[in-house]
């Protein structure tokens, strides 16, 4: 039983440590201007699969393309 609880708790703790880490930073608005490969190969990743590559990045990518 208290091996069990062990298990429990380490796997709780275990799951709290993934679901806490940092998400990637983005790459800012001016820096996809100033870098157009880049921007290229972001908008295509929007274009393919927004949720993967997230919100925050996306409107970056859409804000340096206007």
């Amino acid at each position: 039983m208290k091996q069990l609880l062990s298990m429990i708790l380490a796997a709780v703790a275990a799951m709290l440590l993934v679901s806490c880490s940092k998400p990637a930073p983005i790459e800012s608005v001016e820096s996809l201007v100033a870098n157009p490969e880049r921007l290229k190969e972001l908008r295509a990743q929007c274009k393919a699969d927004h949720a993967k590559v997230g919100d925050d990045q996306c409107n970056a990518v859409a804000e340096a393309t206007r």
